[in-house]
This record gives structure tokens, sequence and C-alpha cells, in this order.
């Protein structure tokens, strides 16, 4: 038998959410403690969750190796 945690883990996961499934346990406790509101701690979870992914976006634009002395753009060895 799955906990609601675990449960609601799975799906956030199956919808791509990542970074909430891997944060929401700690965070609510967080909320918790400062009595922040429920929506406060949802809008907490998805700049989250969207700032995660803006990183990898970036991450993969720039590409392994873009910022790492990676070959010349004018195609020059040395």
């Amino acid at each position: 038998m799955t906990t609601d945690g675990e449960g609601l883990r799975a799906h956030l996961k199956g919808l791509g959410l990542h970074t909430i499934a891997n944060v929401f346990e700690r965070e609510a406790q967080k909320a918790a403690k400062i009595k922040q509101s429920y929506v406060a701690f949802l809008s907490h979870l998805v700049d989250e969750e969207l700032a995660a992914k803006a990183d990898r976006s970036v991450n993969a634009s720039i590409g392994p190796g873009a910022l790492s002395g990676g070959p010349d753009p004018g195609g020059i060895s040395i």
C-alpha cells in the first residue's frame, strides 16, 4: 500500500513535474511551520518547478562543452 505522499509523487512525476515531486513534502512542512496559506504554498511549488525548467532549458540550449573549451568556432585547431 502506498502513502498519500508516494501516490502524489508518482502522479507529479507522471505529469513531468519532477521538481515539485522532489520537494513538496519538505516544502509542506515548512509551510505548516509558518502557517503559509494553501495558495501561497502552491505558488511556491510552481515557482520552483518553473525555475528548474528554465535552468534545464538554458543548460540544454548551451549544450555540453559550450563553456568548457570546446572546439574553436572558427574551426581552427591549435
